[in-house]
């Protein structure tokens, strides 16, 4: 499956997939949530998508820095590519990591992201958030 164009998760973030080539792709990412109201605009992610018989893996990472933003944290995902066209998701687990050189795994958190090519509704964002952790700094 193509996997390039909109991606929406369940939090209202956005990531516009560009081609794959050999595997690898570039993407944007403008993230809906901030955990330290830190990120701010688009960042530029990289990410690798593997194809076989039985399905497709997907691993992306995003640092969040850019001209606006010096979040001093990354996120990566890594999962799989599940459906078809029409009702394609990003199933992914991620795990965010800043810095606090006192207590090594103190900044690090682990959730998981559902993307869809649907943005999700205001609704659906509200209960999300309650609920929710989120993989942006």
């Amino acid at each position: 499956m193509d996997i390039s164009g909109i991606w929406y998760n369940e939090l209202g973030s956005t990531m516009t997939i560009g081609p794959v080539v050999d595997d690898a792709f570039e993407f944007n990412y403008e993230t809906a949530v901030s955990t330290k109201n830190c990120a701010h605009g688009e960042f530029k992610g990289s990410g690798w998508i593997n194809t076989s018989e039985l399905g497709q893996t997907i691993a992306f990472s995003v640092s969040w820095m850019n001209e606006s933003s010096q979040c001093s944290s990354v996120t990566a995902w890594s999962g799989q590519v599940q459906g078809s066209d029409d009702d394609a998701k990003i199933i992914a687990f991620w795990m965010l990591t800043g810095i606090d050189p006192k207590n090594d795994w103190a900044p690090t958190s682990i959730g998981e992201d559902n993307f869809s090519r649907t943005q999700p509704s205001d609704a659906l964002i509200s209960e999300k958030l309650k609920s929710k952790r989120h993989s942006h700094a």
